[in-house]
């Protein structure tokens, strides 16, 4: 399969998912239409442009969803165990911030 095939089918890849690439697309080279940055949901806001590598098109909102909800389960998990390994550290650093002022 070649990369336009896949695009077809797939709405992220690394020019849809890139910020910069997206910013530069559409400020310096001003692409018409621009390469648009992807979010979650907002599929069919992405317009083809072939030249710039941007294959992907959902005029009707109709991008099949994930009945599972992985990708939500997988950014939610992420972000329990950052905040964990956060509240963890701030709890570490207090502990230890209370014991030295406790020494006198």
């Amino acid at each position: 399969r070649t990369f336009g095939e896949t695009n077809q089918a797939l709405a992220a890849s690394w020019f849809s998912k890139n910020p910069i690439h997206c910013l530069r697309s559409q400020k310096i080279y001003q692409h018409s239409p621009p390469c648009v940055y992807l979010f979650m949901g907002k599929e069919h806001v992405l317009q083809v442009n072939e030249d710039i590598g941007c294959y992907f098109i959902d005029d009707e909102g109709q991008t099949p969803r994930d009945v599972t909800h992985e990708d939500w389960d997988e950014v939610t998990s992420a972000a329990k165990e950052v905040a964990s390994r956060v509240s963890m550290r701030m709890s570490m650093s207090w502990n230890t911030d209370t014991k030295k002022e406790e020494k006198p």
